[in-house]
């Protein structure tokens, strides 16, 4: 995890500490405007092309959305993408040994650990539906769906000495870069409490992603890679919300 990410999250946190300081409101009365800072995980496991590199992934993030008081909502945010679950067989080709060890530059055999690794940029739009009204009209089901950004590699984590053929520009022939714009749906339930002690959201995505390899030769095939991909995604995600409200009729919240 990065600073600037952990500094992110901090910041948030802050800021929601800050406006609760300010005032202590209700959200069971009406339907408002208001602001929501998700802090992501998602997990999924992985369909067509990227099936065949890993299998199950995660994202963290962040996401920020802009609720209306007609219920309908956009926005968009910024999550790291990582697997461990990675299908290693084929990806370093003719520099593994038949155990499975790359040979270092001094000689000596060197074991390798593998991680796939990247970035997601969803933005969305939906529309949320309130399911309990005696609890509140800014809590219910929501249906979304949207676009996103996703772009992901293969790193290569030695145990022992460098390998020459993993460093430098020579390792771009081995790390599978892969970029594109997809597709995205999904469909969760979001709680937000009267009380501000627990805001959350969860529930089901997928994700088709029309991705293109950005290497020119893949040196472990000797194949160019640059092909088209379909990289699928689907699984479930689960939010910590930090709301901000900014109105409701004839009040002024903030929270």
């Amino acid at each position: 995890m990065t600073r600037s990410f952990i500094a992110a999250i901090f910041c948030i946190i802050l800021l929601s500490h800050s406006a609760r300081l300010r005032a202590q409101v209700s959200i069971s009365d009406s339907v408002i405007s208001l602001t929501l800072l998700d802090i992501v995980y998602v997990g999924q496991f992985t369909g067509a092309d990227l099936a065949a590199q890993t299998g199950y992934s995660s994202q963290l993030g962040l996401d920020a959305h802009h609720k209306f008081r007609s219920q309908w909502y956009a926005g968009g945010g910024v999550h790291v993408f990582f697997s461990e679950s990675v299908k290693s067989e084929g990806l370093l080709g003719d520099l593994l040994t038949p155990d499975e060890l790359l040979v270092a530059n001094n000689g000596t055999l060197t074991g390798v650990n593998y991680l796939v690794s990247g970035f997601v940029v969803p933005l969305s739009v939906g529309r949320l539906f309130p399911v309990i009204e005696k609890h509140n009209l800014n809590s219910g089901i929501y249906v979304e769906g949207g676009i996103q950004y996703l772009q992901h590699k293969v790193n290569y984590r030695l145990r022992g000495d460098p390998v020459a053929a993993l460093s430098g520009e020579y390792l771009k022939g081995y790390d599978r870069l892969s970029s594109g714009w997809g597709l995205r749906q999904a469909f969760g339930y979001r709680y937000l409490d009267s009380k501000g002690l627990l805001n959350l959201s969860f529930g089901l995505d997928i994700s088709e992603n029309f991705t293109r390899g950005r290497r020119s030769l893949n040196y472990a095939t000797g194949l160019p890679g640059n092909q088209r991909r379909i990289d699928l995604l689907y699984g479930f995600h689960a939010c910590w919300t930090f709301p901000l409200y900014n109105r409701a009729p004839n009040k002024t919240y903030y929270y």
